[in-house]
């Protein structure tokens, strides 16, 4: 066999695996991060991550993109009802942030009389312990997300040799992150 034989037979059977592969992969490049093959993040100028899918007339924002990357393993996963509660807490998130900051500014302003500042400052307080709490909802739908996450890797490495014809389960053992 002829060595361009050879290299076109592996470049096909790379291109069979790679593609059965874009929908359990997240990768990163220059214009952000595609997310099994459905999702891309980007980031803003405005310093928010923005979320993508085609069949969507409008795009997703979000504070972070850890929050942004659990959206759509949540999305993707069919557990629509966390990725939009998780939206939810994220804009909610970003509203108490934008709070705090007035808040904040209010308190410090030194024009304003000291009731006034006192008030600010109990709203202030206020606005911590909401963000506190919408910060511990947000780290349990995070987790949801890894645990899915984890199960879509697992289930796939578990399952992958058996898309190749005459194989055996103990052929799993046989490709290396070197083959993709």
């Amino acid at each position: 066999m002829k060595k361009e034989d050879r290299e076109k037979i592996s470049h096909l059977f790379k291109q069979e695996m790679l593609s059965g592969l874009r929908h359990h992969y997240i990768k990163k490049d220059s214009s952000g991060i595609s997310v099994f093959g459905n999702y891309h993040i980007t980031k803003t100028k405005d310093g928010c991550y923005r979320v993508k899918q085609r069949s969507w007339m409008e795009n997703r924002d979000f504070i972070s993109v850890k929050t942004a990357m659990s959206y759509c393993v949540l999305h993707n996963s069919q557990r629509t009802d966390s990725a939009v509660k998780l939206y939810q807490l994220d804009c909610r998130l970003s509203s108490i942030n934008l709070d705090i900051k007035i808040h904040t500014k209010g308190y410090k302003t030194k024009k304003n009389s000291l009731d006034l500042r006192l008030i600010q400052l109990t709203k202030l307080e206020e606005d911590y312990m909401k963000k506190k709490q919408i910060l511990l909802e947000i780290q349990k739908h995070i987790n949801t997300s890894k645990n899915e996450q984890t199960k879509i890797f697992e289930t796939y490495k578990k399952t992958r040799y058996k898309n190749i014809k005459n194989s055996t389960p103990e052929d799993k053992y046989i490709y290396s992150s070197t083959d993709y």
